[in-house]
């Protein structure tokens, strides 16, 4: 049962990206050791320094204009590079060519590995060797010659691993190399006791005998083109490819690309230095920092920059542009889902900053009622009269003249404002606050009664507000949004009649439920054309079940509610949609007490009929473990939603493991099979599709209520327990 879950926040790494200012230079080539890092590419060779700066390493030596196409550290302040058509070594006293093997058939080296007293290369056409490993030693001699460029080289127990163009080979001392596998290999990593081998198609696993074979975690890549790889003490695995980097840990990979992650996508080597990771791209370097998070510390952080950054008008919470808050469509929405996770916050803390935060987006609620010239008609959205007019909508001049409120009040905002009243009024207001609360309900209400179950604008029907019999269940309307109006309608007057306790509303309920059979109807929720899914009605829905199903106490409705709900969720369950999840465990997998009576039974008193009887079936979705899998799905989602909120463009419709679907979303838009770790997706709020593999603007900023809501509500509810110290 939903009482029995609690997951503990305990710290977890959450990988943030970092830019290394390497002085407008471009690396091409990593390699590290027990002193730090190094890079190199076109005229550059660099250190990372104990301070975090790249410090030159004799940058001026004419030598390094060829470009160095591989580094090998090599002890203390000892460093050999591969340089144009031979070998060179850095050291106190600078650099020195020691091998020119220019003119001599192998091309340039692009590979160096030492074992024992031995310094090998691997050049564009074989290998060869150098005995003492000082640069005054003997010069290069010729070993192997292979059809290919040989790209890595490592020591292994029967001799050398080659990673060549032409293949994998085994080379046994004094003997001929020999091919093991033929698809173009690049680099080589210990890895479980043998080697992983990154190739043109995927990663091969190597033995200690020279056995080759796909290991396991090849299957998923998402992307099979692989140039690097590295590993961090902790035994995190990371691949550079050309369409990003890869990092395979907890038994799945994750996909880095994008610029929130990467200057550029082509990766050409990765590197694992002090706990960080690096990249080298074609637009310079990346690195890759393991910190330490909890879902506590991350909800902390949302809301300062929340507070700090997402406030239009001092009250309405709103999406950044360029760093400033923009004009949305559904100002009451996004505030009242923000209202929510303040009650929420406030009922799990006790937090007075939590009551007052709350306090004032109600307030903001309340002017976007009252800022209009119809009674019980709030605006869309607010701004300031003597400000840049919107291009976009109908907007028209408040009482005073200061404001101007756009028209064309939706479903959109009935839902948000009623949704975020309930919780206020439950949760966080006082005797006066629920005075406000109510007359705020009556009013909507009365205009929506008033005028035969719709929203009327001047006397003219707005575009999606209506709820009477003749549009739901007639002609008039749509036939898909049967089941959605229904269940709205009647969570909004199941909301007046515990607000108000006026029996009013329960008869007009009542009416709906037995004369024109909206229950009934909230069964056919859900019912899209194939790839028509509209992931906005999703979040109206959902956010309409939540107060019906805590204040409806009814039995046989409860039990019809529910079975809406299931069968809702099912569609919804492979997002792991912490919101709706939790919406639904609250819903199906508490356990409650039917106080017998129907609607009319709701007094109205604080908290009345809040924790009602589960229906038939409500011990299936328990005992079948589906509440359990839900609370878990929905905090696995919140440890991937990142802590940076701008909506950084990603691609992920090329993936190796991503199918797309035959139909794009009613949109026109591709759409793929399974929504991937949302890290990997483009950060939205929950009316966006978790199917879309592209999307983004870098120049957006979410605000964040996407994770508090949830967040809060499972802190609320005990599904997960408080932070633990970072």
């Amino acid at each position: 049962m939903a009482e029995g879950f609690r997951a503990e926040d305990a710290p977890f790494v959450e990988w943030t990206p970092e830019r290394v200012d390497t002085g407008d230079r471009a690396l091409q080539v990593l390699a590290a050791d027990a002193d730090g890092l190094y890079g190199a590419g076109v005229g550059c060779c660099a250190r990372l320094g104990p301070d975090g700066r790249w410090e030159g390493l004799g940058e001026e030596e004419p030598l390094l204009r060829k470009g160095i196409t591989a580094l090998l550290p090599d002890g203390p302040g000892r460093l050999w590079a591969a340089v144009g058509g031979g070998l060179a070594a850095f050291g106190p006293s600078g650099w020195r060519v020691t091998d020119d093997a220019f003119g001599r058939g192998w091309g340039g080296a692009l590979a160096l590995a030492a074992e024992g007293e031995w310094l090998w290369a691997g050049f564009s056409g074989g290998v060869l060797a150098r005995r003492a490993r000082l640069p005054e030693g003997e010069g290069l001699a010729e070993r192997a010659a292979l059809p290919g460029a040989v790209r890595a080289v490592v020591a292994a127990p029967h001799g050398l691993l080659l990673a060549s163009d032409a293949g994998l080979y085994t080379y046994p001392a004094d003997a001929v190399p020999q091919r093991v596998c033929t698809l173009p290999a690049r680099t080589l990593l210990p890895w479980d006791g043998g080697w992983l081998c990154g190739t043109a198609d995927g990663l091969l696993a190597v033995d200690a005998g020279g056995a080759c074979g796909r290991p396991a975690l090849d299957a998923a890549l998402p992307v099979r083109d692989v140039r690097g790889l590295a590993a961090t003490a902790g035994g995190v695995l990371w691949a550079a490819t050309g369409e990003g980097l890869l990092r395979y840990e907890g038994g799945a990979w994750h996909y880095h690309q994008g610029p929130r992650w990467l200057p550029a996508d082509a990766v050409f080597a990765v590197a694992a230095a002090g706990g960080d990771v690096h990249a080298a791209t074609s637009a310079g370097l990346a690195r890759q920092r393991p910190r330490p998070m909890t879902l506590e510390a991350r909800a902390d952080a949302l809301l300062h920059r929340l507070r700090a950054r997402h406030l239009r008008l001092e009250a309405f919470v709103e999406e950044t542009v360029d760093g400033r808050p923009a004009l949305s469509d559904n100002d009451g929405l996004w505030t009242g889902m923000y209202l929510a996770a303040e009650c929420h916050r406030f009922a799990a803390t006790g937090a007075a900053d939590a009551r007052a935060h709350a306090d004032a987006a109600f307030a903001a609620l309340e002017w976007l009622e009252a800022v209009t010239t119809i009674p019980g008609y709030p605006a869309k959205a607010i701004v300031a009269a003597d400000g840049a007019r919107p291009a976009d909508g109908q907007w028209y001049p408040s009482a005073g003249g200061q404001w101007l409120w756009k028209g064309n009040c939706s479903s959109d905002e009935i839902v948000g404002h009623m949704y975020a009243y309930a919780l206020y009024y439950d949760l966080v207001a006082d005797g006066p606050a629920r005075e406000r609360v109510a007359a705020q309900v009556r009013s909507i209400m009365g205009h929506i009664q008033g005028h035969g179950l719709r929203i009327l604008e001047f006397g003219g029907r707005t575009r999606w507000g209506y709820w009477n019999p003749e549009a739901v269940n007639g002609p008039e309307g749509m036939w898909g949004d049967r089941g959605l109006n229904s269940l709205e309608i009647l969570s909004h007057l199941r909301v007046a009649l515990h607000v108000t306790g006026e029996a009013r509303y329960g008869q007009a309920y009542r009416e709906l439920v037995e004369v024109h059979g909206y229950a009934r109807n909230t069964l056919f929720c859900k019912v899209d054309v194939p790839g028509h899914v509209n992931h906005s009605d999703d979040e109206l829905a959902f956010l309409a079940y939540e107060p019906l199903l805590r204040y409806e106490r009814d039995p046989a409705l409860r039990q019809v509610y529910l079975e809406s709900l299931r069968r809702s969720w099912a569609f919804e369950r492979p997002e792991r949609n912490p919101l709706w999840n939790f919406i639904y465990a609250r819903a199906v997998g508490d356990a409650g007490s039917n106080a017998g009576g129907g609607v009319g039974a709701d007094t109205g008193a604080p908290g009345g009929g809040a924790d009602a009887a589960i229906g038939a079936g409500a011990e299936e979705d328990a005992a079948g473990g589906r509440v359990a899998g839900a609370l878990a799905d929905a905090v696995r989602t919140l440890r991937e939603i990142p802590t940076d909120t701008v909506v950084w463009p990603v691609v992920n419709s090329h993936r190796a493991d991503v199918t797309l679907s035959p139909r794009p979303d009613r949109h026109g838009r591709p759409e793929i099979t399974r929504v991937l770790p949302y890290d990997e997706l483009a950060v939205a709020r929950w009316n966006g599709n978790p199917y879309q593999p592209d999307a983004g603007d870098a120049h957006v900023e979410g605000d964040g209520v996407h994770f508090l809501l949830p967040y809060w509500m499972a802190r609320h509810h005990g599904w997960i327990g408080p932070g633990t110290e970072v």
